[in-house]
């Protein structure tokens, strides 16, 4: 007996199109972790890539900068690689977040206000500004003003002072060099002083050359935008703080003072030392003071 084998034929009529895959509005979402960052692909210009933490909201949303993935710096997650070792099971490594912060990385300049009203930008001007973490520490200042110093110049008063100290950043940067600068940077003038400095009398902190704490207390009392005959209270005060800070002597100023006889406003800095030599004895007792107290504190 034969059996007939029926053969499909094909469907009559074009085929259905599939319909394409649905993105996210604003960007690609990541595979990870439902709800994670929303990843933009490379469009800063450098091969970064701007990260989104959450999803964007009414145009405004937190943007991070990370490095390609060819840099080697962040793994993938739950791969456990990274930088410094093996990550735990689910983790990733993040880049380091960059010093300053442009409206350009931003989705808009509203991102960038937004962030200030938060706390979480200090702005330099309408178009950058720097994370507000970085002021807390002693390196992240120092980071900061290396972004604002021309290069080849030194940072010193009331710049390095705020390095050693924190507060409200200048409005001016304050630079050792023997060259002239017009234009601002970040809208602050560069307030140049054509100063010698030895070696001794400079430090280094990562990339940024400056002034140490005893050279920067002179060139304080040295400033020579302040009165004729003393020096300006404000500046007086940021002085004796970062004596005190540092454990800072007078005698020590008065012999930087010597080294550099040339300074025109020289003995009005000479006279405002003199008036703290009876202070000196103080500030030792306090040193030797604060030194057993962490010896003892090292013993328990």
């Amino acid at each position: 007996m034969t059996t007939a084998t029926k053969i499909p034929q094909p469907a009559t009529g074009p085929a259905p199109i599939p319909a394409p895959a649905r993105r996210h509005p604003a960007g690609r979402r990541d595979a990870s972790r439902p709800g994670g960052p929303v990843r933009d692909g490379p469009a800063l210009g450098d091969g970064t890539a701007a990260v989104r933490d959450g999803p964007a909201r009414d145009g405004l949303c937190v943007v991070r900068t990370m490095p390609p993935k060819s840099a080697g710096l962040c793994g993938a997650a739950g791969s456990g690689a990274g930088m410094g070792g093996a990550a735990g099971p689910g983790s990733a490594v993040e880049a380091p977040v960059p010093t300053m912060l442009r409206v350009r990385d931003l989705p808009g300049p509203l991102s960038m206000s937004w962030l200030t009203r938060l706390g979480v930008v200090v702005p330099l001007d309408r178009a950058n500004g720097f994370w507000s973490e970085y002021t807390t520490t002693l390196y992240g200042r120092a980071q900061i003003v290396s972004t604002l110093t021309p290069l080849n110049t030194v940072a010193c008063a009331l710049s390095a002072a705020w390095v050693w100290l924190g507060g409200r950043l200048p409005d001016t940067v304050d630079v050792l060099s023997g060259s002239h600068y017009r234009a601002t940077v970040h809208g602050r003038r560069v307030r140049v002083y054509n100063r010698k400095a030895p070696g001794g009398q400079l430090q280094r902190i990562g990339a940024l050359r400056l002034t140490a704490p005893a050279r920067t207390a002179v060139d304080l009392a040295a400033n020579r935008e302040d009165e004729a005959d003393k020096v300006m209270p404000s500046i007086a005060s940021r002085i004796d703080t970062l004596m005190d800070a540092y454990q800072i002597s007078a005698k020590e100023c008065l012999t930087i003072l010597g080294e550099n006889p040339y300074m025109k406003t020289g003995p009005r800095a000479k006279r405002f030392f003199e008036a703290r030599l009876p202070l000196d004895e103080e500030r030792a007792r306090r040193a030797q003071w604060l030194a057993q107290v962490r010896k003892e504190a090292m013993l328990r």
